[in-house]
């Protein structure tokens, strides 16, 4: 029979092995901020790689601050893409893998205006 504690070490191991053998993912937006004080909105190119994990394919999903995210764009492990001038602050990119495992996010800030 198993015990509290050995069933707790099983999954603690697990989650160990889990973590181990994860993905590394990089998500890159640039620019990353809105130029200026502008409040305009931007083209960015965003560019994305993921290692490990036997990760076939990603998907770039965005969310606009009060509303449900959509798929933006799907593909190879590695790439890049340029979206149209739509990126605007608080625009969020959210990487994910294959799985729908949520590898990494990268939120639009807009710039600070000088006073």
């Amino acid at each position: 029979m198993k015990t509290v504690l050995s069933v707790f070490l099983s999954a603690l191991f697990a989650g160990a092995v889990y973590v181990a053998f994860s993905s590394s993912a990089v998500l890159d937006v640039e620019p990353n901020k809105l130029p200026g004080c502008s409040l305009d909105r931007i083209s960015s190119v965003v560019t994305w790689k993921v290692d490990g994990a036997g990760t076939k394919f990603v998907r770039i999903y965005v969310k606009e601050v009060g509303k449900k995210e959509r798929l933006w764009a799907e593909g190879d492990p590695v790439g890049s893409q340029k979206t149209e001038p739509w990126v605007g602050d608080g625009l969020t990119f959210i990487l994910k893998d294959d799985k729908g495992v949520v590898l990494a996010r990268r939120t639009i800030e807009a710039s600070s205006c000088a006073t």
